[in-house]
């Protein structure tokens, strides 16, 4: 493999992303991505803070968004559902800690006929009770099955030992938080967090001018919704603590969950960029160090990654690993002795130009097309990034040096500033 020539040798440049939102009259934003070969259509609501972060009860933001489909003050759920089945579309709804998006797929040629009930979920959700404990009960058992999880132990473990019990993301429902909920919370939440002030609308595909005259009549001429405009204001407290190595029992695990990490970066900072590169190479893709070593080497594990979690206030630098539990104490040493070497060592270039193709590679495959332009765009605008950021990955890939990297390492990948939480049966690993 000598000689491999860099991706970034073949001129090209990626879609722009440069683009600012139409201000609608009643407040909601509207952003375009149009693509005249396209025969679907992709519709996202966006809403700003409706997020868990925002929630006075456990699983009130999800429970709001997952029941916008259940019914209506004109529909039932199984109506709507049996009318998005007829005409081929579907939704996705999901929720983060800031926000939550609501995507609609379908085809062209029945985009007229589907906005009336696209207007009804959003807008008049019926949040009834028998849908809604239709609901809870199916929740209740998937969340007991996750939350006996080790993987899903280490993750909250991990995010308590990094955040003060004042933040919501060191904050974790029980199952029985599930009881406490009930419908009129759900409305509650709705009216406060969904409305025109708080949306943000991303049409995407082959749509026609009489479609999005429609889409701004219903959506953009005349207020809906109750809320105002807000600014959370979130506690931020982190704990600052030492190196420290949490190991928490799970009877019987048949292995060993591991996170490792600490806060990193605001995506603002001027390292941001490079710092992703950096943790590219030690853990974010096939070839990395922690893949090789650990993974390919040693046999430990079948997957070990590294990646930034970033928030609108704080990032979260996090090593995750499933293996054997005779193994964690094992695991955790090689993750250092990683650390270390890009602490000390240069990067060849043949390894940094394999990296640096994987990246760019990367960045393409994910702005392929008007849909993934329309994602991207979205995730860029809740997070808070510049909307250079694609450039300013570009460039960063393309620019990042062996030195820097080693710099980098020095600076922010620093295993005495990190916290590690294994959850396992801690017999296994005492043995």
């Amino acid at each position: 493999m000598e000689n491999l020539p860099l991706f970034s040798d073949y001129k090209f440049r990626l879609p722009s992303l440069a683009k600012e939102p139409a201000k609608l009259p009643n407040g909601a934003m509207l952003t375009l991505f149009c693509d005249k070969d396209a025969e679907i259509v992709r519709l996202e609501f966006v809403f700003r803070n409706a997020g868990s972060n925002n929630q006075q009860k456990f699983f009130t933001a999800a429970a709001s968004a997952n029941l916008l489909t259940e019914g209506s003050a004109d529909m039932t759920g199984i109506q709507m559902a049996d009318k998005l089945d007829y005409y081929a579309a579907s939704v996705e709804k999901s929720v983060d800690r800031e926000c939550s998006s609501i995507v609609f797929y379908f085809l062209k040629k029945y985009s007229l006929q589907l906005l009336p009930l696209i207007e009804l979920i959003i807008k008049q959700p019926r949040y009834s009770e028998k849908e809604f404990e239709i609901y809870r009960n199916r929740q209740k058992q998937s969340f007991e099955l996750n939350s006996s999880k080790t993987s899903t132990m280490a993750y909250r473990a991990f995010y308590q030992s990094l955040f003060a019990a004042s933040n919501p993301l060191s904050r974790f429902g029980k199952v029985e938080d599930f009881d406490l909920l009930c419908p009129s919370d759900l409305r509650k939440y709705y009216d406060e967090f969904y409305s025109c002030r708080e949306c943000e609308i991303y049409l995407a595909g082959n749509f026609t001018d009489e479609f999005l005259g429609e889409i701004e009549s219903r959506f953009g001429s005349k207020p809906w919704g109750k809320s105002e405009i807000r600014v959370p204001q979130h506690s931020c407290e982190t704990l600052t603590v030492p190196s420290q190595t949490l190991f928490v029992h799970k009877d019987k695990a048949a292995q060993a969950s591991i996170r490792s990490g600490n806060l990193t970066l605001l995506h603002s900072h001027e390292d941001f960029m490079p710092l992703k590169v950096l943790i590219a190479l030690f853990g974010g893709y096939f070839g990395s160090r922690l893949m090789t070593n650990i993974r390919e080497e040693k046999g430990y594990t079948y997957s070990i990654g590294s990646y930034i979690t970033t928030y609108r206030n704080c990032s979260v630098l996090s090593t995750t690993a499933d293996v054997n539990s005779d193994k964690a104490e094992a695991t955790l040493k090689e993750i250092d002795v990683e650390i270390e070497r890009l602490q000390n060592d240069l990067v060849s270039q043949q390894e940094l130009t394999m990296l640096k193709n994987y990246l760019l590679g990367e960045c393409l495959r994910g702005l392929d097309g008007v849909f993934d332009l329309s994602e991207k765009y979205s995730i860029i605008r809740r997070s808070g990034y510049s909307l250079s950021y694609y450039d300013d990955m570009q460039r960063a890939i393309t620019q990042t040096t062996p030195s820097q990297l080693r710099d980098l390492a020095q600076k922010y990948l620093v295993a005495n500033n990190m916290s590690r939480v294994v959850v396992c049966d801690t017999a296994s690993v005492r043995e």
